[in-house]
């Protein structure tokens, strides 16, 4: 694993699947919504290749998936390439409102039910937050379900800025919100790192200048992540605390092409 010659100025954190293991009650409640519309539950497995571009795009792909095949949804095969060739053009604006109805009211209960941290995240944001990294969390989740989730595990004191989806901002991997989030830190994009789980975090962080770290430990492959052209990847969260140097040293960014896994 490659060790940064930098001590970052600010770290930007993806929330599901790097942060918090919040798979189970996603499922749940897409799941919940489905039945109480009528259509067939996923496998939680499905639901996982969904996430990651905000809830309205899980529930229109859960939607326009299980509408499609309504008897045996939770039968047919669905991988990467399937859901990236699903027809997402297709929509039931009521059915689709019905089912987010039903959703949020039941996700808004049981957000917190089996929602955890990824054991070891904990330890290395504070080792971070010691070393004097400035610790933030974008998502795009929902900005009151972000903020009222990472409270609830990490308390308000150890980010600085917590945001999440917000009316008029564009989700991501528009970087509009990163860049924001570290002007508000007054840290500069090139020394400042973006982690995530998936596609969406490594073409945000590349977007907005940052340096792309990604995570293996949550609901992408690590295929995904070299792909998308994340610099490093990480396979625990214990890893984290071993990316930084021991102390401050000015350095310059490591190239893309310097990036090794571990």
């Amino acid at each position: 694993m490659i060790l940064l010659d930098f001590l970052p100025e600010a770290a930007i954190f993806d929330l599901d699947g790097t942060l918090l293991n919040t798979l189970e009650d996603l499922a749940g409640s897409v799941n919940y919504a489905l039945a109480a519309t009528g259509l067939q539950a996923l496998p939680v497995d499905y639901v996982r290749l969904m996430v990651g571009q905000g809830i309205s795009r899980l529930l229109h792909r859960a939607y326009v998936f299980t509408a499609a095949c309504p008897e045996s949804a939770g039968q047919v095969p669905l991988t990467p390439d399937t859901l990236t060739k699903l027809d997402l053009t297709a929509a039931d604006q009521p059915a689709e409102a019905r089912l987010a109805q039903k959703f949020y009211r039941y996700y808004g209960e049981h957000c917190l039910d089996q929602t955890r941290p990824y054991a070891g995240v904990e330890q290395a944001l504070d080792a971070w937050r010691k070393q004097g990294v400035q610790l933030a969390v974008l998502s795009n989740k929902e900005d009151r379900l972000a903020c009222r989730i990472i409270h609830h595990y990490f308390g308000r004191q150890l980010f600085a800025q917590v945001s999440g989806l917000k009316a008029g901002w564009p989700a991501k991997p528009d970087p509009a919100s990163a860049r924001d989030i570290l002007r508000r830190l007054r840290a500069k994009p090139a020394a400042s790192l973006f982690i995530g789980d998936s596609a969406t975090d490594i073409q945000t962080a590349r977007q907005a200048g940052c340096y792309p770290v990604g995570v293996g430990w949550g609901f992408r492959s690590a295929r995904e992540l070299r792909q998308a052209g994340a610099a490093v990847l990480l396979q625990q969260p214990e890893e984290l605390t071993a990316l930084l140097p021991l102390t401050p040293s000015p350095g310059v960014l490591p190239s893309r092409e310097a990036g090794k896994t571990t």
